[in-house]
Parts: C-alpha cells; structure tokens; sequence
C-alpha cells in the first residue's frame, strides 16, 4: 500500500459580496478538505479494481481529476509576491512525486499519467493518509481566473495525518504560503466553494509485479 499525501481538496460554504469578496470559515474549510480527499481515496480503489472494465475505471479517473488544478492539465500558476503583485507562470500540470523502498531516488510524475499506469494495474491501490490543512487565508488576494474559477494566497502549517481510533490526527509541518485554486459551484444550499488540489505525494510500500 502507497501513502498519499494530498495538497489541498476541500468543499466549504461560500458567501460572495457583490464585490466578489468571500468569507470563509477556516474550520469547516479543514473539515470538508478531509472529506474531499476520502472521496478522491474512493476513486483511486475503484480505478485499481481489476473486476471492473477499463471504461468503468476511466470513468472513475475522470472524477479524480476533476480534484485538480486544470484536471491534471497543464495551466497559468498565479505566484503572490508580498509587494501584493502576481506573477503567472506556466505549469505542465500537477505531479506527483513516488518514494518507494523499492528505489533509491524519488519518481515525479505527472498525476494524470500516474492515474492512467493505476487503470493499467502498474500501481497497487493508494491510500490517502495526510493533506495540508490551511491555517490562514488573505482575503484581501482573491483574484478571479474566469467565469467560476478563482485563486487566493494562504498558508498552511499543520497536516492532517490519518485517523487514530477514529478520531483525525494532525502534525505539525513548516509554515508556508500557498496559492489556492477553487471552483464557485451553484448548489441547492447556495454557492460553495471547491478548492482544487495541487501537487500530492506519494510513499510506494508495496512492489508491483
């Protein structure tokens, strides 16, 4: 079994201004950020089950990228320097980076062809044990990408780690600054908010055949 570590998934209540000001409760913010990624977990079992056909598990494939910044595509990485300037770079697409016993350098790959080698049963299923958690957010940063896409600064500095009894379990890890990339949804409750997840990594304890 490979551990996962997942940058940032989560879906929050949204409340929007007519300024496109957003307000956002930090807690049920880290709340659904778990959620989500027991939801992104589910889908990675489902693409790695060989009793399903390979249309049903590229379907499931489709869903997990919907999880990510420009589903795995490449995309403008918007960079906030503290002068309040952004700065858009290029990005090929978010990666992963396997580490695994089983070599002696760290593998990064992009996670849309890492996704497709599970389909093709060349990785054992992955289980999702820790996420970033975001401990603060910049408001005043929120800048709108198109019709429902947006990115904002914050900075995260704890992780959630798994779970201990049932209960979830957090570790400290170096505070540092983060573009945040989400998606505005119209739902029956209102607005949300769907934060999309940047690069993961990933711990390979398992040989494949």
């Amino acid at each position: 079994m490979r551990r996962v570590l997942f940058v940032i998934s989560f879906l929050i209540p949204l409340a929007v201004s007519a300024q496109q000001h957003f307000k956002i409760d930090l807690k049920q913010l880290n709340m659904s950020l778990i959620e989500n990624v027991a939801q992104l977990n589910d889908y990675i079992v489902l693409m790695s089950d060989p009793s399903k056909t390979v249309n049903v598990r590229n379907a499931y494939r489709s869903k997990a990228l919907d999880f990510f910044i420009g589903k795995g595509n490449p995309y403008e990485d918007c960079i906030f320097a503290e002068n309040g300037q952004v700065q858009k770079l290029q990005n090929n697409g978010v990666t992963i980076e396997i580490t695994t016993k089983f070599r002696r350098r760290p593998v990064r790959r992009l996670v849309k062809d890492f996704l497709t080698s599970i389909i093709a049963m060349r990785y054992k299923p992955v289980e999702v044990v820790g996420v970033e958690m975001i401990s603060e957010i910049e408001e005043s940063t929120f800048l709108k990408i198109s019709d429902d896409f947006y990115v904002v600064s914050g900075w995260t500095e704890q992780a959630f780690n798994g779970y201990k009894e049932g209960n979830p379990v957090y570790k400290d890890i170096s505070r540092k600054k983060k573009s945040i990339y989400f998606r505005v949804l119209n739902t029956e409750e209102g607005e949300i908010i769907n934060p999309l997840l940047g690069d993961v990594i990933a711990i390979e304890q398992e040989k494949v055949q």
